[in-house]
């Protein structure tokens, strides 16, 4: 599944999914998560890409950069669902 970086970073921007850039962050803020959803996403081959392949990948994202609890992780579900599905809409 190949999306673009541009498309990538609006949806992080309009999601927020940590409120950061609600907080004031900069909107480049999740720059590292997006770069390592788009490589993930480029491993997905055409047509096979899903809502819950989505979510595992942005899961572990979140897991590993946020050093995110599983309860956060379950707070998250519903924007990463969000999110995964924008993308589906658009892209593969």
């Amino acid at each position: 599944m190949i999306v673009d970086e541009e498309s990538v970073e609006e949806l992080f921007t309009t999601h927020d999914l940590e409120g950061l850039i609600a907080e004031g962050a900069p909107a480049d803020e999740y720059e590292p998560e997006m770069e390592q959803l788009i490589e993930a996403l480029a491993q997905i081959p055409t047509g096979e890409a899903s809502q819950s392949k989505i979510v595992a990948i942005l899961t572990d994202i979140w897991r590993k950069d946020f050093s995110a609890t599983e309860d956060h992780l379950e707070a998250l579900r519903p924007g990463f669902e969000a999110l995964a599905d924008t993308l589906l809409e658009h892209y593969d």
